[in-house]
């Protein structure tokens, strides 16, 4: 794998250690040497595991697509389990042709739109027009988990969904898809929102808190989605936003007093608590119900 070092390296560099002085200097070099030709290997392997996935993602047919989502998030899976594997999938996205977030936008989460009163052309000179699938629930969640990887891997990436308007599509995949897709969606607008102010100024934008709060209201919306909702507002009111007097206001309005209270003090005021991440699931889970219930009421 792309993050383990061969083991004629570590063998090198322990001879390299334990060489006397005399010899050091040209250890010294060669150790430098070895050391480049191991950063070398790790980023052909990481961009050519980027390239292969991407070649699937950009597929026409949906199950490629899914092969190639799924290649990405586990890829991103092992990035992220080292300083190392971080480093380099962040260099990585400063190439054209191996960025990641371009392609989930123009080929899943955004695909763009063809006439469909458009019939396929059938040249003698010409091969037959190509044919889409268009994105599957499951691509769709793929997407937005490899989508919510990239954002807390790397901070361009959050940058890079800011110019394909991600907040506004993922807005509205929220209110036009299934349980599973809202889920992931909450999960990615997250990683999006987080230390990003250009993201959170087009959240604020396209009111999407109103539009988080409605569905938490919706009484026709799955209890477990609209428990998910609440555990979002508190998250987004109690990490991520900067919390304004306006705001306060809107929340008042939109959720009632017993609501606001609970996001603006009750969680605040347990944050530092939250060593244990469990603990911490727990507690949101638990405020996120206290949440339901009086709205419910």
């Amino acid at each position: 794998m792309f993050l383990c070092r061969p083991g004629w390296a570590e063998e090198f560099a322990a001879a390299s250690a334990s060489t006397s002085s005399p010899q050091q200097s040209a250890c010294n070099v060669v150790a430098e040497l070895v050391e480049s030709l191991v950063a070398q290997r790790q980023r052909r392997e990481v961009a050519l595991r980027l390239r292969e996935a991407l070649r699937d993602v950009k597929a026409n047919f949906s199950f490629a697509r899914v092969k190639g989502l799924r290649r990405l998030l586990a890829f991103l899976m092992l990035a992220a389990a080292s300083e190392r594997g971080v480093e380099l999938f962040r260099e990585s996205q400063s190439y054209q042709e191996l960025q990641v977030i371009p392609a989930l936008f123009k080929h899943t989460l955004a695909p763009q739109k063809s006439p469909a009163s458009a019939p396929p052309v059938f040249n003698s000179s010409e091969e037959a027009a190509e044919v889409s699938n268009p994105p599957t629930p499951a691509e769709i969640v793929l997407a937005l988990r490899v989508l919510e990887g990239c954002c807390l891997v790397d901070n361009s990436s959050k940058a890079a969904a800011a110019h394909h308007m991600a907040v506004k599509e993922l807005l509205d995949l929220l209110s036009a898809t299934g349980i599973p897709e809202r889920t992931a969606c909450l999960d990615a607008l997250l990683a999006l929102l987080l230390d990003s102010p250009a993201n959170q100024k087009e959240f604020e934008y396209y009111r999407g808190v109103s539009k988080i709060c409605d569905s938490l209201k919706n009484r026709h919306v799955d209890v477990a989605l609209r428990t998910k909702c609440a555990e979002f507002l508190l998250l987004l009111v109690g990490d991520i936003l900067p919390k304004t007097e306006a705001l306060q206001d809107q929340l008042k309005e939109w959720m009632g007093t017993e609501c606001c209270v609970i996001l603006w003090d009750v969680y605040s005021n347990l944050e530092p608590a939250f060593a244990d991440p469990e603990r911490k699931k727990r507690s949101l889970k638990s405020l996120a119900e206290k949440m339901l219930s009086l709205v419910d009421s």
